[in-house]
């Protein structure tokens, strides 16, 4: 059997497991499309934003407005 602690441990959650999981749902039409719902602006700087959120190694605790040209 198992020790608890090491039980414990395989349940916590990876911080980013929704994002690994949402990134092989999109392609680049998506984040294009995701791109543009804000009235249209800014498309490129929010399309790079979120690509470099779909590699970044650790998640940002908020996200800050304009999105910041590197999230690593």
């Amino acid at each position: 059997m198992a020790d608890l602690a090491q039980q414990l441990e395989d349940l916590r959650p990876s911080e980013l497991a929704l994002r690994d999981w949402v990134r092989t749902r999109l392609n680049a039409s998506i984040v294009r499309e995701m791109a543009t719902y804000d009235y249209g602006m800014r498309v490129e700087e929010h399309r790079r934003g979120i690509e470099e959120l779909m590699v970044a190694r650790r998640l940002p605790e908020q996200v800050p407005w304009p999105p910041p040209r590197s999230w690593n």
